[in-house]
């Protein structure tokens, strides 16, 4: 089935002669831009629904920052310190890539959308593997 998102995949996966951008090419950009910024809001409810974890602002762009907060309140050092390890051994298990970033004097997890394919069940599977990992630190 041929979507939206692989219309928008299509559009970026093109080269443009020189630096010229057409006007085609700039509205691609924009429904890009418009698509990965839905798709930041989507990420930002799925963490807002759960219990594991604490949404830090609400998205503005394609990028979107949250913290782990797991099954039990830590202090502030404690906390900054696992969400580090869980960015860590995330990417380490090769299911994703996060950064991190620090708001506010606290360590937080930023991530940065920019697949165009990206869907609501990507964004799940994300919070879901962060989650897991995260209790095993935990424990």
């Amino acid at each position: 089935m041929h979507g939206v998102a692989d219309d928008l995949a299509e559009a970026a996966d093109r080269r443009f002669a020189g630096a010229e951008c057409t006007d085609r090419g700039a509205r691609a950009f924009g429904l890009l831009y418009d698509h990965l910024c839905a798709a930041a809001r989507t990420l930002f409810d799925a963490v807002s629904a759960r219990q594991d974890f604490a949404a830090i602002h609400e998205p503005e762009s394609n990028i979107l920052c949250f913290r782990y907060v797991g099954s039990r309140r830590e202090d502030a050092g404690d906390a900054d310190a696992l969400n580090q390890r869980l960015r860590e051994a995330y990417n380490r298990a090769g299911d994703g890539w996060i950064t991190t970033t620090m708001l506010g004097g606290r360590r937080v997890l930023r991530v940065t959308l920019m697949n165009p394919r990206t869907r609501p069940s990507d964004l799940e599977r994300v919070l879901d593997g962060l989650a897991a990992l995260g209790r095993r630190l935990e424990s």
